[in-house]
């Protein structure tokens, strides 16, 4: 009884396939990405900006209020602290190639990301004020991709029950983007793709056998 329950709450072990899903998902961003900039808006942008908007204007909401708070847990010093507290956990369990993987994926998929954002070129919605002050381009959602891929990726690595707390967080954060009015809804669709999928390529990477383990596990 007590086996079956480390194998349902510890972290994955064994083989790690997140390699090619890992790449699958990155390349339905780009696909996601390409069809955006091409046709301009996909089906449901408009319509969720403009149902936030007009929740907005009947509940007299004229300040983001709530939103900027949920937005706020997916801000880049939350991200940080997550990254950070989840490879001092694998530090203490003798975990270092993994703790080092966890740290290096998120600085490379924020990297990545900002260069997806110049590739796309994509313009920030225009339907209503933006509620919180932003000054990039708009695919995909950096919110989005990062809280995704630093939460998944630290319940692969650390202990799968994180995720109880990482999704709703990534979803809420996500939702935030939108009722801001600084991402079109697929935008963010885009970042959880992006996240997810270097979410699932660090797995992969810090699980591979046969590259270094004795030396840094």
């Amino acid at each position: 009884m007590s086996g079956r329950s480390e194998r349902a709450s510890g972290p994955m072990r064994g083989p790690a396939p997140g390699l090619w899903p890992g790449l699958v998902l990155i390349a339905l961003a780009l696909a996601l990405g390409i069809a955006a900039r091409l046709s301009g808006h996909l089906p449901g942008d408009v319509e969720a900006l403009q149902a936030f908007g007009r929740a907005r204007g009947s509940a007299g909401l004229h300040a983001p209020g709530l939103w900027l708070v949920v937005t706020g847990l997916g801000d880049w010093p939350a991200r940080v602290a997550v990254a950070l507290a989840a490879a001092a956990l694998l530090v203490r369990r003798h975990r270092r190639r993994a703790a080092l993987v966890m740290l290096l994926t998120l600085l490379v998929q924020t990297l990545a990301n900002s260069a997806l954002k110049w590739a796309f070129g994509r313009p920030r919605p225009d339907l209503f004020a933006h509620l919180d002050h932003v000054s990039d381009l708009s695919y995909p959602s950096g919110h989005a991709a990062q809280t995704a891929c630093v939460w998944l990726l630290a319940a692969l690595l650390v202990d799968r029950r994180l995720a109880w707390a990482g999704v709703p967080l990534v979803v809420a954060v996500g939702v935030s983007r939108v009722a801001l009015g600084v991402h079109w809804p697929s935008d963010v669709l885009g970042g959880w793709l992006v996240g997810a999928g270097w979410a699932l390529i660090g797995w992969h990477m810090a699980m591979r056998p046969g590259m270094g383990v004795g030396r840094w596990n």
